[in-house]
């Protein structure tokens, strides 16, 4: 899905200095219609390393019940020592997908007729669906030649991911 945050679209800083990247913008000129966004980097010289992503879509639609709200949340550590030999990297990343239903337009003539769309009668009032979806990933490298990360022929290392979630459908008023 294009509004969630994958572990291969994670954006992980590994810079000296911090990095602070903040995005705000309205969607068809509306304040109900958004999209804003955060990503952070810093690194610790201790070895650790931090990086958050945040995005969230918010969008009322044109329709009666017909909003739409996707937040995205991903952080990451990375922890690198033993002269770059030992590398860890691990994280969570969350999507959050709230959506209201409308079931379509009742009355197809109320589309010429009424001035505001949203005033336009629908099938569905109360009728919601929520998609949570959480991946925690672990990798860790070290360097049996005793080389940095960056000269090494020789490494053993591991990758684990994990991944859950749940969707739920809901409609107050079934017909």
């Amino acid at each position: 899905d294009v509004y969630n945050l994958t572990l291969d679209k994670f954006k992980f800083f590994d810079s000296d200095r911090t990095i602070a990247d903040l995005r705000f913008a309205l969607i068809f000129g509306s304040q109900n219609n958004f999209i804003v966004g955060a990503d952070f980097g810093q690194k610790f010289k201790s070895g650790i390393s931090l990086s958050l992503n945040y995005n969230r879509v918010s969008q009322i639609g044109s329709y009666a019940n017909q909003d739409t709200k996707s937040t995205a949340f991903g952080m990451a550590l990375r922890y690198e020592t033993l002269k770059q030999k030992l590398n860890f990297f691990g994280g969570v990343i969350s999507n959050t997908n709230n959506e209201a239903h409308n079931g379509g337009v009742k009355d197809l003539d109320a589309i010429l007729t009424s001035v505001f769309k949203n005033n336009i009668p629908v099938f569905l009032d109360d009728a919601n669906t929520r998609f949570d979806y959480k991946d925690v990933f672990f990798q860790t490298r070290y360097n049996i030649d005793g080389k940095p990360s960056d000269k090494s022929v020789l490494a053993l290392g591991y990758h684990l991911q994990y991944h859950y979630g749940s969707t739920r459908y809901s409609d107050v008023n079934v017909v």
